[in-house]
């Protein structure tokens, strides 16, 4: 059983059912260390101040029974990492998760007239990019692109792309544990040892919230034991230090 899980929606995502308050009471029923409240942003985001107030009143509610934090998950919108996401909001919340969704134009284009190689390149650039990024700390689902488009990725370049991965801040999601096996880059940082994976169901609904969680391995468990705890550190980190600090905003873009 995992004890933490960093990417959950709540119904401030305009996709998802599941409120702040069942997500929490949720993580407390599993016995969860700690839970991420993930949503999904774009340049503004008129609702994060009512988020991160229904947050902040949790967390004075419930002490240390568990570690809740705010995250926003932001779409890349180019090969060099740019994202949907305004400065403010990033230093709004605990951390931000950069992902992959949807292919742009060009970029589509090039995989109809060029075929599976052109995308290759073009994933392997973001995914390089927002390892970089100081304000991404977590890459979201960076295989699910390679599988929703059935694409075989060279050995070298997955070497090559899990190199800047370790050598970089970020933390990997695992967030479809009975497919670990079919995502490349995910199985080549197990097979080096990573301890930046972290289990992230990235959850709609309360039936894929349940789901996510009956379906993690022991494979998986140990995968992501390492990078739970670091990432946990980390984040724990950063609200204390906003909690002292009066000059990082916690009200919004």
């Amino acid at each position: 059983m995992v004890r933490m899980d960093f990417h959950i929606h709540s119904s401030y995502s305009d996709d998802s059912s599941l409120t702040v308050g069942e997500i929490v009471e949720f993580a407390l029923q599993r016995r969860l260390q700690a839970v991420g409240i993930v949503d999904h942003v774009r340049m503004t985001a008129p609702w994060l101040a009512e988020r991160e107030a229904e947050i902040r009143t949790l967390r004075a509610r419930l002490g240390r029974r568990i570690d809740i934090f705010s995250g926003l998950e932001a779409k890349v919108l180019d090969s060099e990492g740019a994202l949907n996401l305004s400065r403010g909001a990033a230093g709004s919340v605990d951390f931000v998760v950069g992902s992959i969704h949807g292919l742009p134009p060009n970029v589509l284009k090039g995989l109809q007239k060029s075929g599976p190689a052109s995308l290759i390149g073009w994933w392997q650039d973001v995914i390089s990019s927002l390892a970089q990024k100081e304000e991404v700390r977590v890459l979201g689902h960076p295989d699910r692109l390679l599988l929703d488009y059935e694409i075989r990725v060279p050995a070298d370049t997955l070497a090559d792309l899990t190199r800047v991965i370790l050598s970089s801040h970020a933390f990997v999601e695992m967030n479809l544990p009975k497919a670990y096996a079919t995502q490349p880059l995910l199985t080549t940082l197990i097979k080096t040892g990573a301890r930046n994976i972290i289990f992230a169901s990235d959850a709609h609904d309360m039936k894929g919230l349940r789901s996510a969680h009956e379906d993690v391995s022991a494979v998986c468990n140990r995968a992501v034991y390492a990078g739970n705890r670091r990432l946990r550190t980390v984040l724990a980190g950063k609200t204390s230090k906003k909690k002292h600090d009066p000059t990082i905003s916690t009200s919004g873009p």
